[in-house]
């Protein structure tokens, strides 16, 4: 049986058989064998976890050129962007607290509609 996927996915010329495998989709996964996932590690802000809301985009940037990876944070609900930057190190981030990201010395706002 196969079925069609809309183009935008990158594949056309027909749909996949349901029998086809993630291998077979990217050959390059062969040649690492089989992927071992790691249990996930909540990053922490403070003594608790961080928690950046609902409907939130996570970036990963270096937002003051220090060298580490900060958190760039946009939440729709609340219509704004935070940062949260990194005192810690790439392998081990410390997070105290996020700041709203500013222009002109007043906070972005978004909106969506």
């Amino acid at each position: 049986m196969k079925k069609n996927l809309p183009e935008q996915d990158g594949l056309t010329g027909g749909g996949l058989d349901e029998r086809a495998t993630l291998a077979a989709l990217e050959p390059r996964l062969l040649l690492a064998g089989a992927p071992t996932l790691e249990a996930g590690v909540m990053l922490q802000d403070a003594d608790q976890a961080l928690d950046v809301g609902d409907v939130s985009v996570p970036a990963v940037v270096d937002w003051n050129n220090d060298g580490c990876k900060d958190l760039l944070v946009g939440r729709r609900n609340e219509g704004n962007i935070l940062v949260y930057l990194n005192q810690g190190t790439d392998a081990d981030p410390e997070f105290n607290g996020g700041s709203y990201v500013l222009c002109g010395g007043v906070p972005i706002a978004t909106t969506y509609t």
